[in-house]
């Protein structure tokens, strides 16, 4: 017969160590005689194995929100956050492969835009602080506006949330909704799949607000979208924020 045996690491030895160790006590016998003390008379060989499948270390990361002035959410298009990127891999002397936008939403007068570093070349004496450090000078003293509006995209740059640093990816976080600032609204987050921030351009979120205002019979100058953020949600790419004013005879209970 043919046994696959699976050993989780659980302790301070690794598995690498413990598939040293399993081949170790098999081609030396020393398995066998536990088994023949047991009343159990076979003989071993390793036929495949022992492989380890270490748990990969946690790459650090920094995720921070910035404000952004003279931009709406319909047109910070894929052109526009593609040169906000850009700006921000210059600023922190990164490859703009190592920056990405998690969500972008209406904050007040200003366009939050969630940030999200993950350095795939620190060199030496640098640290994925000394990048967040980088990233917040770069928003207060102006550079990253400037740098932004030097390739074609003239926005002001706020610090909104401070860079905070974490070992790999956050856990998902389940959407929660607060009272709007309107009255008799409604307020609705929705998972869509098959999209990301980047390609969710004006022209889908207007298709969307024309939908969801020809479903409820409203104006669709009564239905907003309020944000955009990636899902880590099973089935969804992107979370959007929708809002609806109840403005005719249809409370927003009803709607």
């Amino acid at each position: 017969i043919e046994i696959q045996i699976q050993v989780v690491s659980t302790g301070n030895t690794s598995a690498t160590e413990l598939a040293a160790e399993l081949e170790q006590g098999i081609s030396t016998g020393a398995i066998g005689s536990a088994l023949v003390a047991q009343g159990v008379v076979v003989q071993l060989e390793v036929l495949a194995g022992p492989e380890a499948f270490e748990e990969p270390e946690p790459t650090p990361q920094l995720t921070a929100t910035v404000g952004l002035s003279g931009v709406t959410l319909a047109s910070f298009n894929a052109t526009s956050q593609a040169i906000f990127l850009a700006a921000v891999a210059e600023e922190l002397g990164l490859p703009v492969e190592d920056v990405s936008i998690a969500g972008v939403s209406v904050s007040g007068s200003l366009l939050s835009v969630k940030i999200t570093v993950v350095p795939s070349n620190l060199t030496a004496g640098t640290t994925v602080e000394s990048v967040a450090a980088t990233l917040s000078a770069a928003v207060i003293d102006g550079s990253l506006a400037e740098a932004a509006a030097e390739a074609g995209l003239d926005v002001g740059v706020a610090l909104l949330q401070a860079p905070a640093v974490t070992d790999g990816e956050a856990p998902y976080v389940a959407p929660t909704i607060s009272a709007p600032a309107e009255e008799n609204t409604v307020v609705a987050v929705i998972g869509m799949s098959g999209e990301t921030v980047q390609t969710f351009d004006a022209a889908d979120q207007e298709a969307l607000v024309a939908a969801v205002a020809a479903n409820l019979g409203v104006d669709p100058s009564d239905v907003t979208i309020a944000g955009i953020t990636s899902s880590g949600a099973a089935g969804s790419d992107i979370e959007i924020q929708i809002q609806v004013v109840s403005t005719g005879n249809t409370s927003a209970t009803e709607l």
